[in-house]
Parts: structure tokens; sequence; C-alpha cells
């Protein structure tokens, strides 16, 4: 048997470029793939549970954790109306949080306070007692925010801390 005859320079050639075109195809793929999975694990979704339970990484005291079942009420807890006090001059100004589903902006003035999301603008009044402003903003709800003295920070919610801006 005679062996076959060696290649020629052209037939080299034309099999490195056909396997580099494969491995540049498979880094594309393998590189899409992993965008992708890198993509999928930044999504967050909050399990369901009470926001007194979760654990407090924001470093307030436990008693200044807003119950999920404080927010917003029919009425002002028992007592409140009586036991209006003056609000701390910090609180006044300017207040603003990021969230996921955009940003919260609150204006305290005096006895009156402005929410703002998402370009909607709601305005009402509230009482303050106990480091919380409970506002009512006229839809026969009362909203609480919580107040962190040390940290000069309002809690929109959920442990969402707003910062002032003004």
């Amino acid at each position: 048997m005679v062996p076959p005859p060696p290649p020629t320079p052209e037939g080299k050639k034309k099999g490195c470029w056909h396997r580099l075109w494969v491995a540049a195809l498979f880094c594309a793929v393998v590189g899409v793939l992993v965008v992708r999975y890198c993509e999928s694990q930044d999504q967050y979704v909050a399990p369901d549970m009470n926001v007194a339970d979760a654990p407090n990484r924001q470093g307030a005291p436990r008693d200044y954790v807003a119950h999920a079942d404080d927010t917003p009420t029919d009425s002002l807890p028992e007592g409140v109306a009586e036991m209006d006090e003056q609000v701390p001059e910090w609180v006044e100004g300017t207040w603003h949080a990021a969230t996921d589903y955009g940003g919260i902006t609150v204006t305290v003035e005096g006895k009156t306070i402005s929410e703002t999301t998402d370009g909607e603008t709601c305005r009402g009044t509230f009482m303050y007692h106990d480091d919380a402003l409970y506002c009512d903003f006229g839809d026969d709800n009362v909203f609480v925010y919580r107040l962190y003295p040390h940290k000069h920070c309002i809690d929109a919610g959920n442990g969402i801390l707003m910062e002032k801006v003004e």
C-alpha cells in the first residue's frame, strides 16, 4: 500500500481557518450564554414576609422598624391626635429615595407634607408623635413615615430609607 501524499500548503491553510472560525463561533456562543446567565442573576424578588421579622440591616434599633400593618391605616392610632408634638427641625425639607419601582420624593414644611411618586404628587397634613409622621393625604387612610433620629433619615416603608436632598 502506498502512503497518501503529504498535504499541500493550501490544504493546511484551509483547515487552520476552519478551526479558527469554529473556535471563534464556540467562544461567541459561550460568551452570550454567560452574559444571559449573569443578567438573570441581577433580578431580585422579595420573599413574602412581615417587615418586623426581617433582619435589620440598617443598624436601627428594632423598635424603629416599621411594621407592614402600620402603613397605611384607616385612622390615627388611639391617642396620637391628642399627643401631636413639635416635629424636629432636621425633618423639614425635601427627602428622596430610589426604589426598584422609581423614586419617592417627600417634602415636609410646617405641618404639611407632599409626596411625589412616578410624577404624581399628593399633598396633605401630618401629626408627629413618637418618631413617626402620621400623614393624611385626604384619601381616608393614614400613612406612617417612621423617623430615625439617630441617622437623620426617614423610612419610606419596608426599610427603604430616604435621604435629605434640601
